[in-house]
This record gives structure tokens, C-alpha cells and sequence, in this order.
């Protein structure tokens, strides 16, 4: 029996043991491209599976979310979120001067207190004004006279005019006051939102507590906010100091040979003078 098998296709003999190896090799290089073929669809598929899991953690953070105890801590969360990154992005902007953004911090705390006490006054007034209409209003009477005390200063009018008083004149920095002027642009951005959001609020707890917590949340990020403005620290390089000393040293070299080289003229010129006289 021979060891010899013929090709059908190049009519040639080929040796029965390279024949096999060549079968085996085939069937290797089979075995493993149908391996590789399996992993990449089985990673395909372990990637597509990560992918859904991710984006489902993802909505449960965003839906799952703990409401506060307090309905004013959640309401002012929500706002604060909205108000804050433009409120950041001015003040970050205020970088010439301190007191500009002393100015804009104190500008804006202040405003933001008093549109809500104003909130306060108008919510107030509607409520007095839908009372009287629904006949609510009740006039004591003493003695069958009518009683109205007005106990607040601001209210009464005084008919012989009121004393002229000096106003302080303004200074350069009153007639340019940035942070100012900024914080009243940032002010008008937010206070529709503020305003709707407190208005909501009926609860004199809840409005209490919506009032202090965003004053102070305000306060609070104000003062994380210039934290990390001094934090930035310009970056250096050796080769930068050594430069910037060696022009420093020539520049006091020029400034001291200058003051010398004048001296000694002046000293030249009385000497010229004196032997002229002789």
C-alpha cells in the first residue's frame, strides 16, 4: 500500500502524513475562527446587556429620588438647581477686583430678600382685597366711635414737608459699581422663578422655611464660590522664574548705572568750570 495519495486538482502525489497534518491545521484554524466568531457575539452581547443595565440605574437615580420632610426643601431644591449655574457663572466672571463681587454677593442676597418680602405684601393685599369683597372686614367700634390706629411710622404723612437732606456724592466707584450692576441683571433672570415658586407655597411654615434656607443657601455657595476663585493658582516654570529674575536683576542694574553715570557728570562739569575760572 503506498504512502502517496493524488491530488485530484494539480495531478500530483502527496505524501498521506502532510496530507493529514494539513487536514488537522484546517480544521484547527476552523475550530478557532468559529471560537472567535462565538466571543465577539457573546461580548456584543454581555456589552449590550452592561448598556441597558447602566442606562436603567441611570433612570431609577433620576426617578427614585427621597422627597425632604419639608414640601419648601423640595421645592427649593428643584429651584435651586435652576437659578444657581447662572447665578456661579456671573460671579465667577467678577475677577478684576474682590469688592466687585463683595458688591454683586451683597446685591443680590439683599434683592432676592426683598422680592420676597414683597411677595409677602402682595399676597397679603390680595388676600385683604378678596375678604372685603366676600364682606369679611370688620370695623370695631368704641364708645360709637371709629377706632384706626396706625402704629407704623412709614405710614404717616407729615404735610409740612420733610427736611432737605444732603445726599453724600457719589464716588467714582458708587457711578462704576460692577458687582452691582451685575447682580441686578442676574436678578432679573431669576426672580420670575423665585417669585412663582414661593408663591406656591401657602403654608406660613413652608414659606418661613423656603425664605430662610434659600438666604442661606445663597450665602453658602457664595462663599464655596470664592473659595474656589482663590484656590485657581496660576501655573509656573522653572525656566519662567529665572528668566523673569534675571530681567528683574538687569533692570536694577540699568536704574543704578544710570544715577552713577549722572553723578559723575555733574562732578565733571564743576571741575571744567573751575579750571576755566584759573
Amino acid at each position: 500500500m503506498t504512502n502517496k495519495i493524488q491530488s485530484p486538482q494539480n495531478n500530483y502525489l502527496i505524501d498521506r502524513a502532510q496530507f493529514l497534518k494539513e487536514l488537522q491545521l484546517r480544521e484547527v484554524v476552523r475550530r478557532v475562527i468559529t471560537l472567535s466568531e462565538h466571543k465577539q457575539t457573546s461580548l456584543m452581547s454581555e456589552e449590550n446587556k452592561l448598556r441597558k443595565l447602566i442606562n436603567m440605574l441611570i433612570t431609577e437615580a433620576e426617578t427614585d429620588t427621597t422627597p425632604h420632610a419639608s414640601t419648601a426643601i423640595n421645592f427649593l431644591e428643584d429651584l435651586l438647581k435652576k437659578i444657581l449655574p447662572g447665578i456661579e457663572q456671573d460671579y465667577k466672571s467678577l475677577t478684576t477686583k474682590k469688592e466687585q463681587r463683595d458688591s454683586f454677593r451683597a446685591q443680590l442676597v439683599a434683592t432676592v430678600d426683598a422680592g420676597l418680602n414683597t411677595a409677602d405684601v402682595n399676597t397679603a393685599g390680595a388676600d385683604a382685597e378678596a375678604a372685603e369683597e366676600e364682606g369679611f372686614i370688620e370695623i370695631e367700634e368704641a364708645e360709637g366711635d371709629i377706632q384706626i390706629g396706625i402704629t407704623d411710622d412709614e405710614k404717616f404723612i407729615d404735610i409740612e414737608g420733610e427736611e432737605t437732606v444732603e445726599e453724600p456724592e457719589e464716588t467714582e466707584e458708587q457711578d462704576n459699581d460692577t458687582g452691582s450692576k451685575l447682580a441686578a441683571q442676574s436678578y432679573d433672570t431669576i426672580e420670575k422663578q423665585i417669585t412663582e415658586t414661593y408663591n406656591t407655597l401657602s403654608d406660613p411654615e413652608d414659606q418661613k422655611t423656603f425664605k430662610d434656607y434659600l438666604i442661606t443657601n445663597l450665602k453658602l455657595y457664595f462663599d464655596k464660590w470664592e473659595q474656589e476663585l482663590g484656590d485657581v493658582v496660576e501655573p509656573t516654570t522653572p525656566e519662567y522664574e529665572d528668566e523673569k529674575e534675571e530681567q528683574e536683576s538687569e533692570e536694577a542694574d540699568e536704574e543704578l548705572g544710570g544715577d552713577e553715570l549722572g553723578g559723575d557728570e555733574e562732578e565733571l562739569g564743576d571741575e571744567e568750570e573751575l579750571d576755566f575760572e584759573l
